[in-house]
């Protein structure tokens, strides 16, 4: 058969299982003319490679051709980034034997959490239901708070039954599945099912998709969360996560991209023009903060300013704790997105002390391009005890200060086992900086840290808040959050405790936490963190901050948190939040 060499698996008009989803990306190339199919398929590739740093579990690309007045498929999964030339061969190969020129390629990368990484939960997914003769292509870069809530709706309704334990992913395609039945088959109003099923949802998401009429689509959540881009020229739009990937495929300038604004849906279709609709009544925007500071690529010029401006302002707070006195100190950085900001804390401070400083960007060597903060708790320390290595060719005396710049401290497993792999060179003294604020509130839309036990920066207010008798605090919390599961206050009261401590005292406590307790090492550890003032100054248009703030976007987010801070409270265990 045509496809037995292919080690990627070939799926035809099948609904294929995916799982829960984080920080994904998604891809759309469609045409708007005739476009040479193997041109059409290498840009379609091209955005996936472009964005392979946000998925290293799984990649998928789907074939959309219309004929004889419906939609078929034909898709292509891998479980690693370097699969997708195989997904190109696969697909070039069938795309000669067609006499059809696709209407669409739908993409899409993945990071695996909670679930496998198997390549049966990756996406693009196809659903066909016999019965109306309708076919159905869909992918998301999506997290919704509120997914059981949308379980039960879909049990209730006769969609899915209680025998079933369906992945998040199959919930959101029987949803989208369920208003499409509702339309007339000969006239699909793509916007009014958009609508309909976004109306049910809470969260983050941009979905990509392909109606049985032909009808393509992207839509993007009312607050802007998840990101979503598009290039449109004469002959083609190109849609992704990033503007860099559209950039690098497609060969426009970064001013030719546009950005699906929130709460638009994207409509294109081969027998009508394009439009953009608003389908839900707008909301303040909040664009996830953290895909500027560690998941978007630093290609992008706004991203690497702005990455370049954290470091900027933390360079003064770093002097200070050194006492301007950078002799016998070395300047190093890790992971590699946290290297805009470090360039940024350098050259500030050397225009401050009017002198160059020490910088060895390969003192800590990873060895894995792998996250590990997104990494599935159970593989966590695993991963990250063997992703590090400290450089042996550089020399560390005992009166050596490391300066380390990190991009993010979320639960402070990287951070303590570099710690410990510092400690060993026996240096003076080690400062620990970070880009971001302490990540005290945990998240609910799209990115790993559902769990706030886990949270260092919680885990040092915690602490806090026992040492200054004020356990009280702590019991109201629980006690509200109980009475009503919703409530906005439990996250108010953290907030109003943190600004009352202080952000030095928080600090110094996470310093507590970070130190090793196998080493016999009396050297001093300071732990230094962006404040929020500079975050928003760094990021003015981007104010998606409530890993720092608990100013949650949606009232999905409250109940996360909610649900995730008795888990704490009970010791229930670190099952999701949501």
């Amino acid at each position: 058969m045509l496809y037995k060499k292919v080690v990627c698996a070939i799926t035809l008009l099948c609904f294929c299982i995916a799982c829960h989803v984080f920080t994904c990306g998604i891809v759309l190339w469609y045409p708007k003319s005739g476009t040479d199919c193997a041109i059409a398929l290498t840009i379609a590739v091209n955005l996936i490679k472009s964005q392979h740093h946000r998925g290293q579990d799984g990649i998928g690309l789907t074939t959309c051709i219309y004929k004889h007045n419906r939609l078929s498929t034909i898709t292509a999964h891998a479980k690693q980034k370097h699969g997708i030339d195989e997904i190109h061969k696969a697909l070039h190969k069938y795309l000669l034997h067609q006499s059809e020129a696709p209407i669409a390629f739908i993409g899409h990368i993945r990071y695996s959490t909670y679930a496998g990484s198997d390549i049966c939960y990756c996406q693009p997914t196809t659903h066909v239901d016999a019965v109306h003769n309708n076919t159905m292509t869909i992918a998301g870069n999506f997290n919704i708070t509120n997914i059981n809530a949308v379980q039960k709706w879909l049990m209730e309704h006769g969609v899915i039954t209680a025998t079933t334990v369906p992945s998040d992913t199959e919930i959101i395609t029987a949803l989208f599945n369920y208003f499409v039945h509702q339309e007339p088959a000969d006239n699909i109003d793509i916007v009014r099912v958009v609508q309909s099923t976004t109306a049910l949802l809470d969260g983050g998401y941009v979905f990509v998709g392909a109606l049985s009429n032909g009808t393509v689509f992207v839509c993007r959540d009312p607050a802007g969360i998840r990101p979503c881009f598009y290039y449109e020229n004469k002959t083609y739009y190109a849609i992704a996560s990033e503007r860099h990937a559209i950039v690098c495929s497609c060969g426009c300038t970064f001013d030719d991209i546009q950005e699906l604004k929130p709460g638009h849906v994207l409509v294109l279709s081969q027998s009508a023009a394009a439009t953009c609709v608003l389908f839900c009544q707008t909301r303040a925007h909040h664009h996830c903060i953290f895909e500027r500071i560690y998941l978007s690529s630093a290609e992008d010029p706004d991203i690497f300013t702005e990455r370049k401006t954290l470091g900027r302002l933390l360079a003064q707070r770093v002097l200070a704790a050194l006492d301007y006195d950078t002799t016998d100190t070395i300047f190093t950085y890790v992971p590699h997105s946290a290297h805009a900001s470090f360039i940024g804390m350098i050259e500030e401070a050397e225009r401050i002390t009017e002198n160059n400083v020490h910088v060895e960007h390969t003192l800590i060597t990873k060895q894995k391009k792998r996250r590990t903060f997104i990494t599935a708790t159970d593989k966590r320390q695993k991963v990250v005890s063997g992703a590090y290595t400290i450089n042996p060719d550089v020399i560390i005396g005992p009166q050596t200060t490391i300066v380390v710049l990190d991009d993010s401290i979320v639960r402070g497993t990287t951070m303590r086992t570099l710690l410990g792999q510092l400690i060993a060179q026996c240096p003076k003294r080690i400062v620990v900086v970070s880009t971001t604020p302490p990540i005290i509130y945990p998240d609910g839309y799209g990115i790993d840290m559902s769990q706030i036990g886990q949270l260092v920066a919680f885990q040092a207010l915690a602490t806090l808040i026992q040492k200054t008798e004020s356990q009280e605090l702590l019991d109201a919390i629980a006690i509200t959050a109980c009475q009503n599961p919703a409530t906005r206050s439990t996250a108010q009261y953290i907030w109003l405790f943190y600004q009352q401590i202080g952000q030095v005292r928080l600090e110094q406590q996470i310093a507590e936490l970070l130190r090793p307790n196998a080493h016999d090492w009396s050297g001093d550890i300071t732990v230094i963190y962006q404040t929020i003032d500079g975050l928003h100054a760094a990021m003015p248009t981007h104010r998606g901050d409530w890993y720092f703030t608990g100013a949650y976007p949606t009232p999905g987010g409250f109940s996360m948190f909610n649900r995730s801070y008795l888990q704490w409270y009970t010791c229930a265990g670190d099952a999701r939040a949501y």
